[in-house]
């Protein structure tokens, strides 16, 4: 995906990969990922919006955070990971 890639081929190209991206990106966006968390340094009842979830790992350790107090939205291009970060958060919070 290049910088002239379209929405829709964005769209299209994270679509397709969104059941391997973890795999594919392993602890490479894992390490940034905590290091963007605790920099954020969320606290409970805040308000936060996460622009581009993917998989949801780090919109889950957000809604942790602000707790039953605050809110956590997010959107994202590709609706495969919405399903996945759907399903990864009705897993949890159905406990």
């Amino acid at each position: 995906m290049g910088a002239t890639s379209t929405k829709e081929e964005a769209k299209r190209s994270y679509d397709r990969i969104s059941r391997y991206y973890d795999y594919l990106t392993g602890a490479f966006e894992r390490k940034y990922a905590e290091m963007a968390l605790e920099c954020l340094s969320v606290s409970e009842g805040e308000t936060v919006l996460e622009i581009g979830f993917g998989t949801g790992h780090c919109l889950k350790r957000i809604a942790q955070s602000v707790s039953l107090k605050g809110k956590a939205y997010g959107i994202d291009i590709s609706t495969e990971m919405m399903k996945i970060t759907k399903e990864r958060l009705e897993k949890d919070y159905q406990r």
